[in-house]
């Protein structure tokens, strides 16, 4: 039951690592100041947001259920802290960014408190 209600955050986190894994000269330029962290924030919350849903569904790791909120931020922050160290050493065109983690982090606490809003009706 745990992949049946996870699938979907693990395809999204494979689609984070795919298009932040791009050299930087086939990502569109967007001349809107800090569009790139906008995106960041909102790809993360989105992906925090179906991580939490995906672990309060499944009770295959009841751990994992009842510290769902620490667990999702926590996995992206490191993962979004990897992908940067990947981008930094793997890539010309490409470098590692502070405030790529944390606006991938802010983007993640909106999606934690947005899914709190939605399904405990704060």
């Amino acid at each position: 039951m745990f992949f049946k209600y996870n699938l979907f955050g693990m395809l999204w986190g494979m689609m984070i690592l795919f298009f932040s894994l791009l050299p930087g000269r086939d990502i569109p330029k967007i001349d809107i100041i800090n569009f790139d962290k906008f995106v960041h924030a909102v790809i993360y919350g989105v992906w925090v947001f179906i991580l939490l849903v995906g672990f309060h569904k499944q009770h295959s790791i009841m751990k994992l259920r009842y510290n769902a909120g620490k667990s999702a931020l926590l996995i992206a922050f490191i993962y979004g802290t990897i992908i940067e160290v990947l981008q930094e050493l793997l890539f010309e065109d490409r470098y590692f960014d502070l405030m790529d983690i944390s606006a991938n982090m802010i983007g993640g606490i909106t999606g934690s408190l947005l899914f709190t809003l939605i399904y405990f009706k704060l």
